[in-house]
């Protein structure tokens, strides 16, 4: 049986009544709207800070890290993008 098939039968063997008629409030969802909203969300502050790092350090990173670069060891390119900065 397909698992719609199997949720018919378990709703015809055991029935569940609508939660809607036990006065538990259900959220009214508009089916018409994407979700996409227009004007920035008032509640979320993002904060601009400063980079921890020098223009020296930046150039340096982008000049040795590759992060498309094959790695045996899953992770050395991570390990060396540590060294420059420490």
């Amino acid at each position: 049986m397909t698992p719609n098939q199997l949720w018919h039968l378990g709703q015809a063997l055991n029935p569940v009544s609508d939660p809607g008629a036990n006065g538990i409030p259900t959220p009214e969802i508009e089916w018409e709207e994407n979700g996409y909203m227009t004007e920035p969300h008032p509640g979320i502050n993002v904060p601009v800070l400063d980079s921890p790092l020098t223009d020296h350090e930046i150039l340096e990173l982008q000049d040795n890290i590759n992060p498309l670069k094959h790695s045996d060891s899953f992770g050395s390119g991570h390990i060396s993008s540590h060294c420059p900065v420490c």
